[in-house]
C-alpha cells in the first residue's frame, strides 16, 4: 500500500462552511486513492458535521460503500449528493453503476443519460452507457456509446478494450482484435486486454498466440486466474501435457473448456469537482 502522508484534520469550525477547504479535499482524496477505505469513510463522517451541504462527501461515502459491496447504503449516499447538488455529472454516474451491480439495468440508462445531458462530453459514463446496454443485449447500441467516449478520449484504453469485447460478440472479431491492440498501444501493462485478445484470438483458431497473450497476461498479473485456466486448457489442448497441467496446478483449478467470461471495465466517477 502506498504509504505517502495525508494532510491533517483542520480544527473543526463553530460555523458551516459553505465548502470544503482543498486541503481537506486532497487528503480524503488521498486516503481513498491509497486504499484507506475505512479510514476514508471515518473521516468523511467527521467531516460531515461541518459541512453537511458538501455534495462531494456524499459521492465518495458512496464510491466507498459501492467498493465494499454496501450497495443500498451506497445509492443513499449518491442520492444525498444529487438532493444537494442536482447536476452533479459524477454522482449521477455513480449511481448508474451503483443499479447496474443490483441488476436495475434501466434504471442505470437513465442515470448515465442524466449525467450525458450535464455534461455531453462525460467519457466515462458513455463507457459505463456502453456496459450496459452490452448487458442488455444491445450490442449495436453499446458500440455506439463506446465509440461516443473514445472520440472524446482517444486514449481511453479500457473504452477500447470493452469495444473489442462487444464486437466479439457481434462475432466480429478480426475488429475485436484490433480494438485490444489498440488498448495495448495506449497501455501495455494492461492484463484484461491481453486476457481478452487470447479469447478472440482463440475464436480465430491462433493458439499459439492465444498463449501468449495469456502468458502476458499472467507476468502483468501472476494471480490471473481466469488467464491460468484458458492457458491451461489451451496448452492441453495442444499437447503441451507438462505445462499444461503445471499451470492448472498453480491455478488451483481444473477445466476441459475455455472460461470465456471477458473482463468487462467499469469505471466510477471520482473527481474533486
Amino acid at each position: 500500500m502506498n504509504t505517502k502522508e495525508t494532510l491533517p484534520l483542520t480544527k473543526r469550525s463553530k460555523r458551516i462552511q459553505p465548502s470544503l477547504p482543498q486541503a481537506q479535499r486532497e487528503w480524503l482524496l488521498s486516503l481513498f486513492s491509497n486504499g484507506q477505505i475505512r479510514e476514508t469513510l471515518n473521516a468523511i463522517v467527521a467531516l460531515t458535521k461541518d459541512y453537511p451541504e458538501e455534495s462531494l462527501l456524499y459521492n465518495i461515502s458512496g464510491i466507498c460503500h459501492r467498493r465494499l459491496g454496501q450497495l443500498n447504503v451506497a445509492i443513499k449516499d449518491f442520492e444525498q449528493a444529487l438532493k444537494i447538488r442536482p447536476n452533479f455529472a459524477q454522482a449521477h454516474n455513480n449511481l448508474g453503476l451503483t443499479h447496474h451491480d443490483l441488476g436495475h439495468l434501466n434504471t442505470a440508462i437513465n442515470c448515465y443519460d442524466k449525467a450525458h445531458a450535464i455534461n455531453p462530453d462525460y467519457a466515462i459514463a458513455h463507457n459505463n452507457l456502453g456496459m450496459t446496454r452490452h448487458a442488455l443485449g444491445q450490442l449495436n447500441h453499446a458500440v455506439k456509446s463506446y465509440e461516443k467516449a473514445l472520440a472524446i478520449k482517444p486514449d481511453y484504453a479500457e473504452a477500447q478494450s470493452n469495444l473489442g469485447l462487444t464486437h466479439h460478440n457481434l462475432d466480429q472479431f478480426d475488429a475485436a482484435v484490433k480494438c485490444h491492440k489498440k488498448a495495448l498501444a495506449i497501455n501495455p501493462d494492461y492484463a484484461q486486454a491481453y486476457y481478452n485478445l487470447g479469447i478472440t484470438l482463440t475464436e480465430l483458431n491462433q493458439p499459439d498466440t492465444a498463449v501468449k497473450n495469456y502468458e502476458k497476461a499472467l507476468a502483468i498479473k501472476p494471480n490471473y486466474v481466469k488467464a491460468k485456466l484458458n492457458l491451461s486448457t489451451l496448452q492441453l489442448n495442444n499437447g503441451f501435457f507438462p505445462k499444461g497441467l503445471k499451470t492448472m496446478k498453480y491455478g488451483g483449478y481444473a477445466m476441459t473448456s475455455l472460461h470465456v467470461v471477458v473482463s468487462l471495465v467499469f469505471l466510477d466517477g471520482l473527481e474533486s469537482h
